[in-house]
C-alpha cells in the first residue's frame, strides 16, 4: 500500500474569506463585503494554516511559519515598517520566521515564534504591546521583558 504524504495532500490548499470586507481586510484586493466565502487567490499556492482577525487587519499564518497580512495598518498593526498603511492584498511581514501562533488585537498584532520570543506590533497605547513604550510600532519587535 503507497503511503500518501501529508505535505502533498496540502500543496493546493485554499484560503477563504467573507463578512465586511472594509479597510481590505479579507485580502481580495478590495473592500467589498462578501456574504458567501471566496477564495483568497494570491494565497491560493501557500498552505495557511491559521489567521487572526483585528478590528481592521487580517493576519495569515502559512505552515511554513510566514506571516502575511492584510487591511487597514494605521497604527502599524500591518507590521510592513509604515503607517498610515492600507493593503487590500496579503503582504510578506517581513522579520518573522517560524512563527508558531498568531494573535490580532484592534489595532496591534502578536507573534509567538517556535523558539519562544514573543513580537509585537501596532498600536502601543497604553503600554499594550509590552516594549515599554505607548510609541505605535510599524514592524515587529521582540517583547525583551519575556526572553
Amino acid at each position: 500500500m503507497r503511503r500518501i504524504r501529508e505535505e502533498s495532500v496540502l500543496a493546493d490548499s485554499f484560503l477563504f474569506t467573507w463578512g465586511d470586507g472594509n479597510d481590505g481586510k479579507l485580502g481580495h484586493q478590495s473592500e467589498e463585503s462578501l456574504f458567501v466565502p471566496y477564495n483568497v487567490t494570491i494565497l491560493q499556492r501557500m498552505r495557511i494554516k491559521s489567521c487572526a482577525l483585528g478590528r481592521k487587519h487580517s493576519l495569515f499564518l502559512s505552515a511554513e511559519g510566514t506571516v502575511f497580512a492584510c487591511g487597514n495598518g494605521q497604527y502599524g498593526q500591518l507590521g510592513t515598517g509604515a503607517v498610515l498603511d492600507f493593503r487590500s492584498t496579503p503582504v510578506h511581514v517581513q522579520g518573522l520566521q517560524r512563527v508558531k501562533q498568531l494573535s490580532a488585537g484592534d489595532y496591534h498584532s502578536v507573534a509567538l515564534l517556535e523558539g519562544g520570543a514573543l513580537y509585537a506590533w501596532g498600536s502601543g497605547s497604553w503600554g499594550k504591546l509590552g516594549l515599554a513604550t505607548d510609541n505605535n510600532v510599524t514592524a515587529p519587535r521582540v517583547i525583551a521583558a519575556l526572553t
